[in-house]
């Protein structure tokens, strides 16, 4: 105990209070005192910073990816992984509501790893009492343990408020955190077709706050009446590629994401340029589900031979809480506004829970302008024809079945056809035969295998899976589109 006091840099403002009171107490009587007592809160907002941590175990060969997980209550938060270093700095504010004294808080260091588990490093708990001092910043270090040894230590600060809302549960409420991914195949496409491209291969990860209170706990599943959802849910094989497709989208990996804070409006639209690319303003198809919004730009190749993005982006959710497309409109002034609609054939979520969307997008970027157009309202095609892209790419999501082919056919381009497709799908289990390379190619033989003395990228590869994998969605809705059509 006494090694592990020495190493705490702890300034313990609870025993500086309770010296303070000893002294008060010879000269006030106990009325005053026991006045004073009663005035102290017993709920507390808490701003909490997870700062950085020092000399933490080694989980990998000399070095370590942590990333630290803070657990308090039914609040559980994960901060991203901070790669190659046995000094991490995190720097992750974490606005807690309503906390209780002598409330525990537990940091746990674990260790990111891409073909197993993760693995636990080190921890360390700390008791939080609404008695320290309010509203001024209060810093800690405190050594970390692991299995009964110290190891390293972390460091992190936190500042008591007035519970703004007391009578609520304990509750993480901000701040909002975003996660920009670009795919495996989607980065190597966009590195082929130059650095302008590279908006429209990006996906978006926002987590929300307050889902289920502004929709009143009322989902939206699946449309049943759609032909192409059918096709999606009713297949265990085609939902297992769609949501292959959603890990490749929205893969963790150091050189393919950017993390970030948004605490306005403006911080909202400026992570995908308010809503322009190449000069051009852009739709972009969302699905908010579980606490987050997923999107992307509509119309890039990758997404609309996609057989449905929006079940795509949901992880092949059967249930949600609301999809459709936004894009972004100025007015006269030049004052951005997000103009959000319903426009999902895969899920047709309700007219009426469109002011939810709205209410929840301005809660949680304060300063955000949101316009909400029904599907079936004149306005949205208005608005199609002020965004060209819009029009130029059809989404297939709203597509009858027997039009499904068609618009395969119209999405295709011949870059992704010159990858070797051999590789085996794990959900339908079935091997295709690897199509020859294209006359003059660089780095592929007549057989669609790696010349000698060439290499194909990791990169390469991985594209040629996700294509087969949508190519294997296509054929499947081929099939069922002419099943639908009858002879």
């Amino acid at each position: 105990m006494a090694a592990k006091l020495e190493r705490c840099n702890v300034i313990d403002y609870r025993a500086i209070l309770d010296v303070e009171s000893s002294s008060e107490e010879e000269e006030l009587s106990a009325g005053p005192r026991a006045s004073t007592k009663e005035q102290t809160p017993n709920v507390v907002d808490v701003n909490f910073v997870i700062v950085a941590a020092h000399g933490i175990p080694v989980a990998d060969l000399l070095t370590s990816d942590p990333y630290c997980i803070l657990k308090i209550g039914e609040v559980r938060y994960k901060t991203a992984t901070v790669y190659s270093t046995l000094d991490p700095v995190f720097n992750e504010e974490v606005w807690l509501r309503s906390v209780e004294d002598e409330k525990l808080i537990r940091l746990e260091i674990w260790d990111k790893e891409m073909f197993r588990a993760d693995r636990f490093l080190a921890a360390v708990e700390y008791t939080l009492s609404t008695q320290d001092v309010m509203n001024q910043p209060i810093r800690k270090s405190l050594p970390l343990e692991q299995f009964g040894k110290l190891k390293g230590d972390i460091q992190f600060q936190y500042t008591l408020k007035p519970a703004a809302t007391p009578d609520l549960p304990l509750a993480h409420v901000g701040p909002v955190r975003y996660r920009r991914c670009v795919s495996s195949l989607a980065g190597w496409v966009s590195r082929i077709c130059g650095d302008e491209m590279r908006g429209a291969w990006t996906s978006f990860k926002v987590h929300l706050f307050g889902t289920s209170d502004f929709f009143k706990g009322v989902k939206t599943g699946w449309n049943r009446d759609y032909a192409a959802a059918k096709l999606i849910f009713g297949n265990p094989k085609i939902m297992s590629v769609v949501r292959t497709q959603h890990k490749y989208l929205y893969s963790e990996h150091r050189s393919k994401q950017h993390r970030g804070t948004l605490r306005t409006g403006l911080d909202l639209l400026s992570t995908f340029d308010f809503g322009m690319r190449a000069g051009e303003p852009r739709y972009y198809t969302y699905v908010i589900v579980r606490d987050t919004m997923c999107f992307s730009e509509t119309g890039a190749f990758l997404f609309t031979d996609m057989l449905s993005k929006h079940a795509m982006h949901a992880g092949c959710a059967e249930e949600i809480w609301y999809a459709g497309e936004f894009c972004v409109m100025r007015d006269d002034l030049g004052v951005p506004r997000m103009v959000i609609d319903n426009n999902s054939g895969t899920y047709s979520p309700p007219d009426h829970l469109l002011p939810a969307v709205a209410e929840l997008l301005e809660h949680n970027f304060p300063g955000l302008q949101v316009e909400t157009v029904s599907v079936d309202d004149p306005k949205l095609q208005e608005y199609h024809l002020k965004v060209p892209s819009r029009l130029k790419n059809q989404p297939d999501d709203q597509l009858q079945p027997h039009e499904v082919e068609e618009a395969s056919q119209r999405h295709s381009v011949s870059l992704p056809q010159q990858l070797p497709l051999g590789s085996v799908d794990a959900a339908a289990g079935q091997q295709l035969p690897a199509q020859p390379s294209p006359q003059g190619s660089d780095t592929l033989g007549s057989a669609g295998t790696p010349r000698k003395g060439s290499t194909t990228s990791s990169a390469s590869r991985q594209a040629s899976r996700a294509i087969h994998d949508t190519d294997f969605v296509r054929s499947q809705t081929r099939q069922a589109s002419r099943r639908l059509s009858g002879p």
